[in-house]
Order: C-alpha cells, then structure tokens, then sequence
C-alpha cells in the first residue's frame, strides 16, 4: 500500500486541476510500482487555509501583503515567490 498526502493551499486549485494532479500522482507512482499497486495507491489532498500556513514564521496570507510569495491585488511577483520557496526548501532540508 502506498499513501501520499499533498498539501496545497485552499481555492488554489479548481476540481479538475485537483483530479488531473492526484491522476497524474496516481501514474507516477504506478510507474515506480508497477500497475499491480494501483488499487493499493491513495492519495489524500489537505486543503489548508493561507492563515494556517507559515514561511519563515508569516502567514502566507501577510506574506502575499508584503510581497514575500505574490502581491497584495493577487498578482504573483515571480522573483520574490522563487526566494520563498528556496527558503521554504532549505528549512525543509534542514528539518527545521
């Protein structure tokens, strides 16, 4: 059995990016596994509100207003989210 859990950020993705994401998590893992584990894979997708998430100890809610991962109006600020999740990978390696 094999169970994967993806966290995403909640209204980030439509139903059909949600079912084309496991889909493809699905094929992925079939194809390390072999397809005799396709009824043994499953995949749980959390939802988790941008308040309840933290990068370097902000929100992603007060990271967004203050340019860390995107602008306030919505519009994504690419070099800045690129930092973010650099950083994001590098606590993540260190596990802290």
């Amino acid at each position: 059995m094999l169970i994967v859990t993806i966290d995403v950020r909640r209204g980030d993705h439509s139903p059909s990016q949600k079912r084309n994401l496991i889909h493809r998590i699905t094929e992925a893992a079939i194809e390390v596994e072999g397809e005799m584990m396709r009824d043994q894979v499953f995949v749980k997708m959390n939802e988790i509100n941008a308040d309840d998430w933290f990068v370097g100890g902000v929100s992603l809610d007060q990271a967004a207003a203050t340019s860390l991962v995107g602008r306030a109006d919505g519009a994504a600020n690419k070099p800045d989210r690129q930092h973010a999740l650099r950083r994001l990978k590098n606590i993540m390696e260190r596990g802290t």
